[in-house]
């Protein structure tokens, strides 16, 4: 059982439900912040496709992700089998970029471990890869 902390005090709604089916307004949000959550989907670019169509014109995504070195934390080398995927810097930039993202940054905030990768991205007009366009100037 995960505990909720006060969410009115912080003005959000905390929504437990299939984040792909779950009937959002589409185009109402600001930002979309997901913590560990990537690693566990199937497909992230329809994940982030999704995000895309939920964010304003002019929204953002922030993303924090395990990366390779997460895996062997603490020298633990445990592997989790419930993550499909692992990130490094380069990938995250990817994936932003194929969800039709406009990275800001990528960083790791703990340099001592870098065990997470945080990225934003800004949201762009969608991108059409069988064309080969961006919109991104790539």
């Amino acid at each position: 059982m995960v505990p909720v902390v006060a969410p009115e005090r912080f003005e959000v709604t905390l929504i437990n439900g299939d984040f792909l089916t779950y009937q959002f307004e589409e185009g109402a949000y600001d930002v979309v912040y997901s913590a560990h959550t990537h690693e566990h989907f199937d497909d992230f670019v329809t994940v982030n496709k999704r995000i895309h169509s939920l964010l304003k014109p002019d929204g953002h995504l922030l993303l924090i992700l395990p990366t390779f070195r997460f895996a062997g934390f603490n020298g633990q080398g445990f592997i989790n089998v419930f993550h499909n995927f692992m990130f490094t810097g380069r990938s995250l930039w990817n994936m932003l970029v194929l969800g039709s993202f406009q990275p800001i940054t990528i960083c790791y905030p703990f340099r001592h471990s870098q065990v997470e990768v945080w990225g934003l991205g800004r949201r762009v007009p969608s991108v059409d890869l069988r064309l080969g366009t961006t919109g991104l100037g790539l």
